[in-house]
């Protein structure tokens, strides 16, 4: 690398730090929250390993519980391996351009992935699906690089890491599985099977038997975790109707259809759709990687099942898509590098700015990833000084649980959700001298992914006898704190 690729790389990855921490997301009222929980269980010794697959996450769940060992319980304890997973990424975009294309198509990918608004958005949250999406296209990189070795030694190094990578991905969340179509893909469409593959999937069993033992030694169950996904999912889905992808035919195609419009997307797709077009067109031998990397995972999405048993579609979730966001980078970088006078001239300074000016406006226009605790946090303060019970719903006592660094003892939930079905934890109706925090936005939203839950009548029409300590206004969801006498 020469000191003019390393400045531009670096300003970069300077100009990426800089655009995650202004639009800093932090801890939010999703699953996020719930994984701050179960680490700072694993963090304190006391960790039940909940059938969930948020419960079973460890790849996530170990490194975070050692974060909040070494930092306690905060946003930065909470999102810097994230944030630096997206950093990484961003360097590793650069490294594949340039050993697979050049510099400049290396450059241009990391300039791409340092904007596209779904990873400044998921940089600085507690969710697997970036640094899970890194660490499977680290393995991607390392298969491709042993390909290009001739040297035995190297070539199954190389092939091992790719294994460890893609088993690590796998250990933060287990749709990275979903890497084997691309393997797959690979060999048949090259019509190749080497031996040495076989040091891929070596790599991955080793990280799969570590997993596996811990959950043996911890719960009795050698797979666990395959048994808690394949149980809890489908109950779920059967609750709550939690697809999001309309009636059949039409949602199979929802994920294409979220492409154009999420704004966790921008407008991004379009110029990749184009440049998948163009990458044919010219029959660019050295996009095909990537272009099965890109198609593979993808049709599994559109069109797979997460159960083995039944037929259970993906739910319709932008961030699920972070499987193909690499090879995405790539091949629009590939595009816009082109030695044509028109793309050179005209299409590459004119996308990169449309792209750079409207990614900034979709990361702003995300907001809710940035203030779906706010209400919590203006109500922190005048909670820390009570010292009688306060009650809320099971998301907002998370989040004020994980506020208050989980050591708040006064705070309980008057319902929670299992499989599904709300489960009352206390009658609001007959509670005294106690405290009840009501976010009607927290509320709101966590009524998206589980419409059918009934919460306590007192939420919509409080007790007359209940007084109003504190409230927060907003547009979205007034939230009051009340006093039961």
């Amino acid at each position: 690398m020469n000191k003019k690729t390393f400045f531009w790389l670096a300003a970069i990855v300077l100009f990426a730090i800089a655009l995650r921490l202004i639009f800093f997301g932090g801890i939010g009222a999703s699953d996020d929250v719930l994984y701050t929980s179960y680490a700072s269980q694993l963090s304190k010794g006391d960790f039940s390993f909940p059938a969930t697959h948020h419960g079973t996450r460890l790849g996530l769940l170990y490194p975070e519980s050692f974060m909040y060992y070494l930092f306690g319980i905060n946003d930065f304890s909470s999102t810097i391996l994230v944030f630096a997973a997206s950093i990484a990424g961003i360097i590793l975009a650069f490294y594949f351009g340039r050993e697979f294309f050049n510099e400049k198509i290396g450059l241009i990918s990391a300039f791409l992935l340092s904007i596209f608004p779904l990873d400044v958005v998921f940089a600085t949250k507690l969710m697997p699906d970036l640094p899970s999406a890194f660490f499977l296209s680290l393995g991607v990189f390392f298969f491709l690089l042993a390909e290009k070795y001739e040297a035995k030694l190297k070539s199954r190094l190389n092939f091992i890491f790719s294994g460890l990578s893609i088993g690590i991905a796998y250990l933060i969340r287990e749709s990275a599985i979903l890497i084997l179509l691309f393997f797959l893909a690979y060999a048949l469409l090259y019509r190749k099977f080497k031996i040495s593959y076989f040091f891929v999937l070596f790599g991955f069993v080793v990280a799969f038997f570590i997993e596996s033992y811990i959950f043996l030694m911890h719960t009795g169950d050698f797979l666990y975790r395959f048994h808690s996904l394949i149980s809890y999912y489908p109950i779920v889905v059967e609750a709550d109707e939690f697809f999001g992808r309309g009636s059949f035919p039409f949602s199979l195609l929802h994920f294409p259809y979220i492409m154009f419009t999420s704004v966790q997307f921008g407008i991004f797709f379009p110029f990749i759709l184009i440049a998948i077009a163009y990458s044919f067109k010219i029959k660019n031998k050295k996009a095909y990687p990537f272009l099965i990397w890109f198609f593979a995972p993808l049709l599994y999405l559109m069109l797979g099942t997460v159960s083995v048993s039944e037929y259970l579609p993906f739910a319709a979730i932008p961030r699920y898509l972070m499987l193909i966001t690499y090879p995405s980078m790539i091949l629009l970088a590939a595009f816009l590098a082109d030695k044509n006078e028109l793309v050179r001239k005209v299409l590459l300074p004119s996308v990169l700015l449309i792209l750079l000016t409207t990614s900034i406006g979709f990361v702003y226009l995300d907001k809710e990833s940035r203030h779906s605790i706010d209400n919590a946090k203006a109500v922190k303060d005048y909670i820390s000084s009570l010292d009688k019970p306060v009650y809320a719903d099971y998301r907002s006592t998370i989040v004020l649980e994980y506020l208050f660094g989980y050591s708040n003892p006064n705070i309980s939930s008057f319902m929670h959700v299992d499989n599904g079905a709300a489960i009352n934890d206390a009658d609001l109706g007959s509670i005294r001298d106690s405290y009840v925090f009501i976010d009607k936005k927290m509320i709101k939203n966590l009524l998206i992914p589980h419409p059918s839950i009934e919460f306590p009548k007192e939420i919509y029409s409080p007790p007359k006898n209940w007084i109003a300590v504190k409230e927060i206004k907003n547009s979205e969801g007034n939230a009051v704190l009340y006093y039961a006498p």
